[in-house]
């Protein structure tokens, strides 16, 4: 259960640093504080994400909800967060949480550092001073005009390290910017580093309305191509041209400290091959540009990516 966590802590770092800088997501309620807690602490829900197909292992799929204040773009930067861990679809209704493994959902609250995140070691997780998980207490999901409401009511969590216990709460009302994970097969990699998802998406932001066939690696990269002629949602297969109209971008995240048009342009490039088959739902995809290589086999599947 703990490498799940951190396997999907790594994915929602990486999205969280583009849904802090979300301006169109508001979630504003009047009947909701949107807020969490932990012990007396407490939080505003900045970003509000879902995590869908998250394949562990091989066997289970697993859906998530997660509630984070502060943005994450940057080396150092950091919030707290609370996950709710689904194995299998979201569904409303009210659940009590438990300390046994094989009781689901599961809730964890506690610090979120995308250097961390990025450099962690799976095995140092019981090391983690900050991590909690709820063993006891009450969590309902509504679904209201499109919107979650989650609340919660006598929720205890337990650290990892110490045992200690506390307390954590949710009160949230609004809708949440999706993301579903690509299957991944293992030999695909980013400049040495496994990727962790990918997937087509569209970019509306500033210069950009174009689509954008993107992979992240666990060290927290960004790589991909950028099409600012419509593919209307078909990835094409064969050699593909580089050029002004389809050039590619590399992003190292933990060198961003904000998200703007001048960052996507100026790390644009013309220079590169790529080349993609497909072979039943998985497709094979070679990018090559300077020093950056991907090879990559999985899925390619349209996501709500914000920029």
């Amino acid at each position: 259960m703990k490498k799940l966590f951190l396997s999907l802590m790594l994915i929602a770092g990486l999205a969280t640093c583009f849904t802090s800088c979300d301006s169109n997501q508001n979630n504003e309620s009047t009947d909701h504080t949107q807020t969490f807690t932990l012990g007396e602490e407490s939080y505003h829900v900045d970003n509000a994400i879902s995590i869908l197909n998250i394949q562990y292992q091989g066997s289970d799929v697993y859906n998530t909800i997660i509630l984070s204040e502060g943005s994450l773009i940057g080396d150092g930067a950091e919030g707290q967060g609370v996950t709710i861990i689904f194995n299998g679809d979201i569904e409303t209704g009210t659940y009590e949480f438990s300390a046994d493994e094989n009781v689901y959902p599961k809730y964890f609250v506690g610090a979120v550092d995308v250097e961390n995140i990025i450099e962690f070691n799976i095995e140092d997780y019981e090391d983690n001073e900050d991590a909690y998980m709820a063993t006891a207490g009450t969590m309902t999901i509504e679904i209201v005009e499109g919107k979650y409401i989650i609340t919660t009511d006598g929720i205890e969590v337990i650290n990892y390290k110490d045992n200690t216990t506390e307390t954590s709460s949710v009160d949230f009302e609004g809708t949440t910017q999706d993301f579903r994970l690509a299957t991944v097969e293992q030999e695909s990699v980013l400049n040495d580093s496994p990727v962790v998802t990918a997937g087509l998406t569209h970019i509306s932001y500033a210069v950009f309305n174009s689509e954008f066939l993107v992979f992240f690696s666990e060290a927290g990269e960004m790589f991909g191509l950028i099409s600012f002629t419509s593919w209307q949602g078909n990835i094409p297969e064969g050699q593909i041209t580089v050029n002004n109209n389809q050039p590619l971008l590399y992003l190292n995240l933990n060198e961003i400290d904000d998200i703007d048009a001048s960052v996507l342009i100026d790390n644009l490039t013309t220079t590169g091959t790529v080349n993609i088959a497909k072979e039943g739902d998985m497709y094979i995809v070679d990018i090559q540009s300077g020093e950056n290589n991907l090879h990559y086999k999985g899925t390619l599947p349209q996501f709500d990516f914000f920029f």
